[in-house]
């Protein structure tokens, strides 16, 4: 405890009306206040648990977002956009759907994933996103739907 708070103690014990304290009762007080902020320290340390990881899965979150090259808009989010993820090309792929904001999140095994969109206008990415996810770890992206089925990239 500092010479500061000691002063502040003794006062306030004064301004109480308990009198004044003797150097020593003000310290004897300031360890026992020690004694317990380093016992709150010590169990707050024992329940920590570090940043250990226990479990084999990381996070692959990102938008889906629409940019056409004949397009005078905007790119802009792909809401309902069909995202998804598969490790080696030929694999059933893992699905979901992009929200309202074209967002998406993904919890999967760790490895190298590659990710795909389309929609329901017949429109995808033309290429995919490729993602080398760790256990316990948040891998950020953008997928692109640049192109559609019925040509319309031509002009």
């Amino acid at each position: 405890m500092t010479s500061a708070h000691q002063i502040l103690l003794s006062t306030v014990f004064w301004m109480a009306g308990c009198g004044t304290k003797s150097q020593d009762s003000v310290d004897r007080a300031a360890d026992a206040d020690a004694d317990a902020d380093a016992d709150a320290d010590a169990d707050a340390d024992a329940d920590d648990t570090g940043s250990a990881c226990d479990t084999d899965l990381g996070t692959i979150e990102g938008v889906v977002i629409e940019d056409f090259s004949w397009s005078s808009d905007e790119p802009g989010p792909s809401p309902g956009a069909r995202v998804f993820a598969r490790q080696v090309i030929g694999d059933t792929p893992i699905e979901t759907i992009a929200d309202d904001s074209g967002a998406f999140v993904f919890q999967l095994p760790e490895g190298i994933w590659s990710l795909t969109s389309t929609t329901d206008e017949d429109c995808l990415t033309t290429e995919p996103t490729q993602i080398e996810l760790s256990a316990c770890t948040v891998e950020a992206t953008t997928l692109t739907v640049d192109d559609c089925y019925d040509g319309r990239d031509s002009g």
